[in-house]
């Protein structure tokens, strides 16, 4: 089947990774974690998107999920290497899953969930696209509070996957554009991302020239779940588990798994962390 058989009506691909998902500015530290009104309008100004959100804004001091559909966490102060931490002691509750959007510039992280399950979630993803429109540069975590026995819990499923084609499609032709994706489990730290970006832009472009200006991302998430993808991602998961070990140790020793559409890749904790 070539390209052209494969230009979708737009909006198709929305539904669907709503469903299954389950995807210079110079640092000032945010001083308290108590919520102020002053504090509120820093937060605004630093990322736009807040100031027209449906939600209110909600100060924690730690990284949790929130399963209140009216408030909106943010947790100040916390740079990766802490965030990453407390999202990781959050795995091994074994609670819902949850995400959220990571600024390293303001070491500010932002809870993007809804509809949190022990399974799945769902990502705001309009929250996401306004983002988009002040910060080129982020990373969107994704907790899964389970792994320790299971393989495939410790890796994108494949809606994760097109998820990752429907945030960053739309943006890769930016030359600044840099949105990491990642999922942290109980045993490490799970990063996927395009394999031939060249390719991610070339088919971006084919789109366009098509007539199908603002629904490229749509056409390349469809693009990205013909058949012989997914097979390909899981015949790369079932590679992993021909290792002996533990399933840290196959996971450290098939990293990363590399198909034509992506690449992921797994990193255990720090000792610190365990």
């Amino acid at each position: 089947m070539g390209i052209r058989d494969m230009l979708v009506v737009p909006g198709l691909l929305v539904a669907i990774a709503l469903a299954g998902c389950l995807l210079a500015f110079q640092p000032r530290p945010f001083q308290r974690a108590s919520a102020s009104v002053d504090e509120a309008a820093r937060y605004r100004e630093a990322v736009t998107a807040l100031a027209t959100d449906s939600r209110d804004l909600r100060i924690a001091g730690t990284l949790r999920p929130n399963l209140d559909t009216k408030t909106r966490l943010i947790i100040p102060n916390k740079c990766q290497a802490e965030g990453e931490a407390e999202i990781h002691a959050y795995a091994l509750s074994g609670g819902v899953e949850e995400s959220f959007i990571f600024f390293p510039a303001l070491c500010l992280w932002i809870e993007i969930g809804y509809d949190e399950k022990k399974h799945s979630i769902r990502l705001d993803l309009d929250f996401i696209s306004a983002v988009q429109t002040q910060h080129r540069s982020f990373t969107i975590y994704h907790v899964h509070p389970r792994g320790s026995a299971n393989l495939e819990e410790n890796l994108p499923s494949y809606t994760d996957l097109i998820t990752l084609a429907l945030i960053n499609g739309a943006q890769i032709l930016k030359p600044d554009f840099n949105v990491n994706h990642r999922i942290v489990t109980q045993l490490g730290v799970t990063d996927y991302e395009f394999a031939d970006k060249k390719r991610v832009a070339y088919l971006i472009e084919y789109y366009r020239k098509s007539g199908l200006k603002g629904f490229e991302a749509q056409n390349l998430a469809y693009e990205y779940m013909m058949h012989h993808h997914r097979k390909a991602y899981h015949l790369e998961m079932m590679r992993c588990k021909k290792y002996s070990g533990s399933i840290q140790q196959q996971l450290a020793a098939c990293s990363p798994l590399r198909t034509e559409a992506f690449i992921v890749s797994f990193r255990p904790h720090t000792a610190d962390q365990r």
